[in-house]
C-alpha cells in the first residue's frame, strides 16, 4: 500500500515518503521509551531528604501509544500514517504537561515518576531527569510533525482534481469535484468527538489520585495555574482534531482519531493501574477520563462507518453498498422520539429530582427540577420542526444542541445530592437528613440519553441526505470569512467569559461555571455547553442554506440563555443574590440572536450546482428542484450517479444501464 502521494488512496509505494514515516514512527518509540525507564531515576529531590521514588510501578505504560503506532506501522503502513499524527499531536499536551514537572513541581502530582511520602517533603527540587520527560515529548512532536507531513502530501490537491475532471469530459467520463459546502458538515462523528473531548478536559481539572499525599483541596489549588492551562491546551486540540477530521477521508479521520484517543487513554490508565496497589488510589476524575478517551475513540469509528462512501459504477455492473436517501417516515420517527425526550424531560421539571431520606422536601428550594424545564421546551421544539416537512432540517440542526440544558439539569441534580457539603448550606442548615434522588431525576436522565442518541441520529439522516442529494449548494468560503471568522471569534470570546462566571450566590456556594472546582459534576456541564455553543456557531457560519445558519444560532442563544431559568426559583431565599454572570449570559443570548439574523442577511439564498458541471442552474431548474425537493431527494439519482451530458464523445456511454466509471 502507497504512503506517498497516492497513499492515502492506495496507489504505488514512494520510498520517500515511507522511509520518513519509518522515522516518524522511530521517534515516537525513542519518546515512548524515554517515558518508561524515567522512573527508574531521580526525578525529584525533597527538602527533608526523604525518598522520592515512585509510588506506583505503572509509569511503563507510558509508551503505549509509541508501541502500538510502530506495531501499525509494520502491519498497515496506510492505517499507522494518520494514528503517528494523532499520537504526535497530543505529545503537544505531554509537553505542557511535563514542563509542570521542571516549573510547577509542588501542583504535579506525578506518583509514576516520583512519591511523596509525608509533607515535609515540600518544597520539592527537581532533578536533571526532570527533562528527560520533556525530551520524549519533544520527539514524539517530532514524529507527529514528520508524520504530518507525509500525510499533506498524500493528499491530492484541489488543481489536480480539477484537471482529472477536465480529463473525464474529454474521454467520456462522469467526472466531479468534491462541493466545497460539504467540506466541514455536521456528522455524527463530530458529534460524538465533540462529547469526548470536553469529558475529557472536565476529567483534567481536578487530580487523578485520591491518594497519595499530599491531601488536595477543592477547586483549582488542587492543580495550580499549570494545570488550568493543561486543561485548556487538553480541550482545545482535541476539539480542533474532531473538526479537522471530518474533512478527511473516512480511513484518515479513523487513523487520526483513533491516535489521539491512544495518547488521551494513557494518563488515565496509568493512574487505574497503578492504584491496584495501597500506595494510591485513583478518583473518579480518572475513570471519567478512560471513558472520554473510549468515546473520543467511537468518533473515528463512527466516523468510517456512517460517512457514506462513493459507488463507482463500470459497465453494466452497478454497486448497491451506498446507503439509500431517508424517508419521510424516518423524519417523523425522530419527531417522535425526540418529543419522547421532551416529556420525559417535562416530567423532571413536575416531579421531585432530589429531597431528603426521610421523605421531608423545602417547597421552596429544587433548583435542579427547573432547570429541565428550558430542555424540556427546546426538545419539543425542534420535535415539531422535525415533524414539518417543511421545517425539517431546522429541526435537526436544533436537536443537536437540544441535549446540552437536559445534561446542564442533570449534572447539577448530582452535584446537589452528591456534593461534600451537603445541601443544607442551601437551606439555612434546617435539615440535617442525608439527601438522595427521586423519580424526577431519572426522568431527566432517561430524557438526556435519549435526546443524544437522538442528535447522532439526525446527524446521520442529514449527513445521508446531504451526500446522495442531487442538489450541491455552492459556498464561497473565501469571501465568507472576510466577515464570518471574526464574528465566530468574538462570539467565541464571549462564550468562554460568559461561562466563567457564575450567574448567582447563595451564602457561600454558587452556581456553577466553568473555573468552578473539577470535582463538581454541574461544571462538566458547563464546559460541555460552551464547546457545544462554539461548534454550534462555526458550523452554523459554514453551512450551504441560511436557514439552517439562523437556526443553529438560535439553539444556542437557547442553551445560553437556559442558565438563568435556575436563578428566580430561589430568589425567595435569604441571603440571595445575582451575580454579574446573569447579565453577562443574557447579553451573550441577545448577541446570538442578532448575530444569527446578521449572518442571514448576509449569506443570502443558496446557490445550486449542476452536479457534474458545477455551473449555477438558471432559477427555473432552482426552483424545480425546491418544489420537488422530496422527489429529487428521496427517488433521484444520488449526485455521483449522474451522468453528464458533456460525457458523449468517448468510448464510455450516458445511459442509465451503461456508464464509464466515476472519478471523485
Amino acid at each position: 500500500m502507497a504512503v506517498g502521494r497516492s497513499g492515502a488512496a492506495g496507489g504505488t509505494d514512494d520510498a520517500p515518503a515511507g522511509s520518513r514515516l519509518h522515522l516518524a514512527a522511530g521517534l515516537l518509540l525513542v519518546g515512548g521509551l524515554l517515558l518508561a525507564l524515567t522512573p527508574l531515576l531521580t526525578v525529584m529531590n525533597a527538602d527533608d531528604g526523604s525518598s522520592t521514588s515512585p509510588s506506583v510501578g505503572s509509569g511503563w505504560l507510558a509508551a503505549f501509544p509509541a508501541v502500538l503506532v510502530v506495531a501499525l506501522s509494520a502491519l498497515r503502513r496506510p492505517a499507522a500514517l494518520p494514528a503517528v499524527v494523532g499520537v504526535g499531536i497530543f505529545g503537544l499536551v505531554r509537553l505542557v504537561t511535563d514542563l509542570g514537572i521542571v516549573f510547577d513541581p509542588a501542583h504535579a502530582l506525578r506518583p509514576e515518576l516520583y512519591g511523596v511520602r509525608n509533607l515535609s517533603a515540600f518544597p520539592l527540587h527537581p532533578t536533571w531527569a526532570a527533562w528527560i520527560p520533556v525530551v520524549s515529548d519533544v520527539c514524539v512532536l517530532a514524529g507527529g510533525a514528520i508524520a504530518g507531513s507525509v500525510l499533506v502530501e498524500s493528499l491530492e490537491p484541489p488543481a489536480r482534481r480539477l484537471a482529472v475532471a477536465d480529463w473525464g469530459r474529454e474521454v467520456g467520463v462522469v467526472a466531479e469535484r468534491e462541493p466545497r459546502s460539504r467540506v466541514m458538515p455536521m456528522t455524527p462523528a463530530a458529534f460524538v468527538g465533540v462529547v469526548g473531548a470536553t469529558g475529557y478536559l472536565t476529567s483534567t481539572l481536578g487530580v487523578n489520585y485520591a491518594k497519595p499525599l499530599p491531601a488536595v483541596r477543592d477547586g483549582f489549588a488542587d492543580i495550580g495555574l499549570w494545570g488550568t492551562v493543561i486543561s485548556v491546551v487538553t480541550g482545545l486540540l482535541m476539539v480542533i482534531t474532531v473538526m479537522t477530521a471530518t474533512a478527511l477521508t473516512p480511513a484518515l479521520a479513523r487513523g487520526l482519531l483513533l491516535g489521539v484517543a491512544a495518547a488521551a487513554a494513557t494518563p488515565p490508565l496509568i493512574v487505574i493501574v497503578g492504584s491496584v496497589g495501597p500506595n494510591a488510589t485513583a478518583s473518579g476524575l480518572a475513570y471519567a477520563g478512560l471513558i472520554s478517551a473510549v468515546v473520543f475513540a467511537a468518533a473515528g469509528l463512527s466516523r468510517s462507518t456512517l460517512q457514506p462512501e462513493p459507488t463507482v459504477q463500470d459497465g453494466d455492473v452497478e454497486q448497491t453498498s451506498e446507503p439509500k436517501p431517508p424517508t419521510r417516515k424516518q423524519f417523523r420517527a425522530l419527531a417522535s422520539v425526540t418529543l419522547a425526550a421532551a416529556m420525559a424531560c417535562l416530567l423532571a421539571f413536575l416531579l421531585r429530582v432530589a429531597g431528603f431520606d426521610d421523605g421531608r422536601l423545602p417547597e421552596f428550594f429544587d433548583p435542579a427540577r427547573v432547570a429541565f424545564l428550558p430542555a424540556a421546551v427546546l426538545l419539543a421544539v425542534a420535535a415539531i420542526l422535525i415533524w414539518l416537512p417543511s421545517t425539517s432540517r431546522w429541526g435537526r440542526a436544533a436537536v443537536t444542541l437540544a441535549w446540552a440544558p437536559a445534561l446542564v439539569a442533570v449534572l447539577f441534580g448530582l452535584h446537589f445530592v452528591l456534593a461534600s457539603t451537603p445541601p443544607a448550606l442551601f437551606l439555612g442548615n434546617v435539615f440535617t437528613a442525608e439527601t438522595s434522588l427521586k423519580l424526577g431525576f431519572w426522568c431527566g436522565l432517561a430524557g438526556l440519553l435519549v435526546a443524544i442518541g437522538c442528535a447522532i441520529w439526525a446527524g446521520v439522516l442529514t449527513n445521508a441526505e446531504t451526500e446522495l442529494s442531487a442538489q450541491i449548494i455552492d459556498v464561497d468560503y473565501e469571501s465568507r470569512s472576510v466577515w464570518a471568522t471574526p464574528l465566530a471569534a468574538v462570539i467565541s470570546v464571549l462564550s468562554v467569559v460568559s461561562f466563567a462566571m457564575p450567574v448567582w450566590k447563595y451564602v457561600d456556594t454558587s452556581a456553577s461555571a466553568l473555573f468552578s472546582s473539577g470535582g463538581r459534576p454541574d461544571t462538566w456541564g458547563m464546559w460541555v455547553s460552551v464547546v457545544a455553543v462554539i461548534c454550534a456557531v462555526v458550523f452554523a457560519l459554514r453551512a450551504g442554506r441560511r436557514s439552517v445558519t439562523l437556526t443553529l444560532f438560535v439553539a444556542a442563544a437557547a442553551v445560553v440563555l437556559s442558565r438563568l431559568i435556575v436563578a428566580p426559583s430561589i430568589t425567595r431565599l435569604d441571603q440571595f443574590r445575582v451575580l454579574p454572570g446573569f447579565w453577562v449570559a443574557a447579553a451573550l443570548g441577545l448577541v446570538l440572536l442578532v448575530a444569527g439574523g446578521i449572518a442571514y442577511r448576509r449569506i443570502g439564498p443558496p446557490v445550486f450546482l449542476d452536479p457534474v458541471s458545477l455551473q449555477p442552474l438558471p432559477a427555473g431548474a432552482v426552483m424545480l428542484n425546491i418544489a420537488n425537493e422530496k422527489t429529487v431527494q428521496h427517488s433521484a439519482t444520488p449526485r455521483n450517479r449522474q451522468p453528464s451530458k458533456l460525457a458523449t464523445r468517448g468510448p464510455a456511454t450516458t445511459s442509465r444501464k451503461k456508464k464509464g466509471p466515476t472519478v471523485r
